[in-house]
């Protein structure tokens, strides 16, 4: 069933309060995961985020994928560890508990191994090792 103009509206109108409620609650969290991906809408470029947590997840739409977003949504600074990519609106906005999605670093490191220079492939062998030594049970 295509979506309306009035079907938008209305589950929009329905579900304002408990986003609001979220929208206050995902800042006081302790560990926040975010990232957001792009959409187009007829033309028109939008950025999808996500503000997740164990139990709950926070999307929002914006016409900006700048860390302007995180300070709307979590204000100028977020107490708790924030866990991203290394996308450069999260660098700018990082904090003391900044962690850099581990899946990340190890797909970078995996990527070290393949550069040409024999140097930057043994740095990328270097790391995946420490990355297999910590999570050796």
């Amino acid at each position: 069933m295509p979506l309306s103009p009035g079907r938008i509206a209305r589950v929009s109108a329905a579900l304002a309060q408990p986003h609001e409620e979220l929208a206050e609650h995902v800042p006081t969290e302790p560990v926040l995961n975010v990232d957001e991906s792009g959409w187009n809408d007829q033309g028109v470029p939008y950025w999808i985020w996500i503000f997740a947590t164990a139990t709950v997840s926070l999307f929002v739409i914006a016409r900006t994928r700048s860390c302007a977003v995180l300070k709307t949504v979590l204000g100028e600074t977020f107490s708790g560890t924030l866990v991203s990519d290394f996308f450069g609106a999260y660098v700018k906005y990082a904090n003391a508990l900044q962690q850099f999605c581990l899946a990340h670093l190890i797909r970078d490191a995996k990527f070290q191994e393949t550069l040409p220079d024999p140097a930057e492939q043994a740095f990328g062998r270097l790391l995946l090792g420490q990355f297999k030594h910590l999570f050796y049970f």
